[in-house]
């Protein structure tokens, strides 16, 4: 779950993931689903999600990962609403990836994409999301999470409460 504001809104919203195949934007206080992002190209269960608004653009973008590694895009342009027919991906690309854990952009280099599972954590170019670095976690631990820190560096932490 991420909340996020989304350019056009006064108000937050929750963009939610789960074991289900949509992403569902919902408000925080009344708890109402508010729109849906649905896949049309091989729909699976979001494991995780990142939004962000792209240097120099209105527009808000969804990046999200399923379970077996297919990354997916949405353009929201902030016409979104409550009576809005499911939104569908806009991209949807196949990458070596299963179960993410988290999935997260610099904030300030955004073509630059974390992605943690409990086996390893990568880092891709968005742009046509080559794997850049890949690193294995430590026998007998997995990883749990992790965020970039600068353009060039990254706090990756496991269950044992190890970075």
């Amino acid at each position: 779950m991420q909340a996020y504001l989304m350019n056009g809104n006064e108000d937050v919203k929750l963009f939610c993931n789960g074991y289900y195949a949509e992403i569902l934007v919902m408000d925080p206080f009344s708890l109402e689903v508010i729109f849906s992002l649905s896949s049309k190209v091989n729909p699976d269960w979001i494991s995780a999600l990142h939004v962000l608004r792209p240097v120099k653009r209105k527009d808000d973008v969804v990046l999200a990962l399923t379970t077996t590694g297919t990354v997916k895009v949405w353009t929201l342009n902030g016409s979104e609403t409550k009576y809005s027919e499911p939104l569908f991906e806009d991209e949807s690309k196949q990458i070596k990836c299963l179960n993410a854990i988290t999935l997260t952009c610099c904030s300030q280099n955004q073509r630059t994409v974390l992605i943690v599972c409990s086996k390893y954590w990568q880092i891709y170019d968005a742009g046509d999301f080559s794997v850049l670095c890949s690193v294995i976690s430590p026998r007998g631990e997995r990883w749990l999470g992790g965020q970039f820190l600068t353009p060039d560096r990254v706090l990756v932490w496991t269950d044992e409460g190890k970075a």
